[in-house]
């Protein structure tokens, strides 16, 4: 297999990867009390961009992301959701490839995880928060009131996301990761599996 078909291949399965999980558990977590629904999925889209990113280049952490939020996107389609419940997933999709992907160009630079973690999980829950206050502020809801149920919610998630994080990384140090060729064949049923169950999980709630 050609070293350009072998990426394509690995942006499509951990893309397909990340949709599952964001059609499976992000959608059980939304259910959750309020402080801990969104959280444990940044590490995931993480994992998945890092895993990417070995098999290939850094920027194909925003063609994993792509792929990922093209899945969320079947839910557009889904009468009895409100457009935004799809969008504000979809945009942090989006804006947790660009914290990844410098995530990993910090790590390729030796720039200490102990900046890097911090950085990236409390970066990208900034700059949502700003987004969904723009998109609050255009809805006509109060800012102010917005801002304060927001910050304890992306407090205790940034502290769940660093925690996980930190386990993911200690684990990873401890063991060599032999390299996985993924097969096209593999990654494109990944993908359809995910699409089927972002519907079929949209459809039955």
């Amino acid at each position: 297999m050609s070293p350009s078909r072998v990426r394509f291949s690995s942006i499509l399965f951990w893309g397909g990867v990340w949709g599952s999980a964001e059609a499976s558990l992000g959608y059980l977590l939304h259910l959750m009390p309020g402080m801990i629904s969104g959280a444990f999925m940044f590490p995931i889209g993480l994992f998945c961009m890092t895993k990417a990113a070995r098999q290939g280049q850094a920027g194909d952490v925003f063609g994993v992301a792509l792929v990922a939020a093209a899945i969320k996107s079947v839910n557009l389609f889904l009468p009895h959701l409100t457009p935004v419940s799809t969008l504000h997933p979809m945009i942090a999709i989006l804006l947790q490839s660009a914290f990844g992907y410098a995530f990993i160009q910090g790590l390729r630079r030796n720039v200490s995880p102990f900046l890097l973690v911090p950085a990236a999980v409390i970066g990208w829950r900034v700059a949502f928060v700003g987004i969904q206050l723009l998109s609050a502020s255009i809805r006509g809801i109060d800012g102010g009131s917005f801002v304060l149920t927001a910050l304890p919610k992306m407090a205790v998630g940034s502290l769940i996301d660093m925690g996980v994080i930190a386990l993911w990384m200690a684990f990873a140090a401890r063991q060599e990761e032999k390299p996985l060729v993924v097969r096209l064949s593999v990654s494109t049923l990944v993908v359809c599996l995910a699409i089927i169950s972002q519907g079929t999980i949209a459809l039955a709630g």
